[in-house]
């Protein structure tokens, strides 16, 4: 008895059906492969933000509790620089220099207005007027901003807020995915409600946790935080 042993290729037949079939896994497993990429940004994007919320605190334990400004003028920096000790950075940051990566969304690097090279601009939108509620006077609106006159003293729309000034920390958001260093509370211009899919963000409140919020939820907690229900709950 003798065995043939002589090796056989495949066939045209049998190769386009091997193309076939790898054109198909690849057409399945693409989308979840994404997902799976979504997914990891978007919880790399909460943990972010929970440790901007905790350098937050940290900064106001050494400052009499006092809340960083969202930007400081004279100085010419942003809150980016003003927390970065808090996240590992100098203490002594520029304006110019790249802050730490925590203040960096990593879904926002394939967004079209991405520039690694504006320091004031890396994901996130911090709110600016974490003392509005409903029926303040627009020009009675205070800023969290150190900016100043002339003379030195502060404009009358900016100033500073102690966190123990700040009313419903459950309710009201302090950070939140953006296209720009601030949110102003009655737009959402600067804020990124799509960086998620399906229309929605993450946000942190001054208490600490996250929720993942479409962007009239983000105003309403913004602007009315008293009225405000909870949406969904990242942690």
């Amino acid at each position: 008895m003798s065995l043939d042993f002589r090796n056989k290729g495949f066939s045209l037949v049998e190769l386009l059906i091997v193309v076939a079939i790898t054109g198909v896994l690849v057409a399945i497993l693409l989308p979840v492969l994404g997902n799976v990429r979504e997914q990891s940004q978007t919880t790399t994007c909460a943990s972010n933000l929970r440790q901007l919320h905790v350098a937050i605190q940290l900064y106001a334990n050494d400052n009499d509790g006092e809340l960083a400004v969202a930007k400081h003028d004279a100085k010419a920096v942003h809150w980016t620089q003003i927390i970065s000790p808090y996240l590992g950075g100098d203490d002594d940051l520029k304006s110019w220099e790249k802050p730490s990566e925590v203040c960096e969304c990593p879904s926002w690097k394939s967004e079209p207005d991405y520039n690694p090279n504006l320091t004031w601009l890396w994901g996130y939108a911090m709110n600016v007027v974490p003392g509005l509620d409903p029926g303040t006077p627009e020009h009675n609106y205070r800023f969290n901003l150190d900016r100043r006159n002339s003379d030195g003293a502060l404009v009358g729309w900016a100033g500073f807020y102690n966190l123990s000034q700040i009313t419903y920390a459950d309710r009201r958001p302090l950070f939140m995915d953006g296209r720009d260093w601030l949110m102003r509370g009655d737009s959402l211009d600067l804020v990124a409600p799509n960086r998620h899919g399906h229309g929605k963000c993450n946000v942190v409140f001054f208490d600490g946790h996250i929720e993942v919020l479409d962007g009239e939820s983000i105003l309403q907690a913004v602007s009315d935080p008293k009225n405000y229900s909870h949406h969904t709950t990242g942690s």
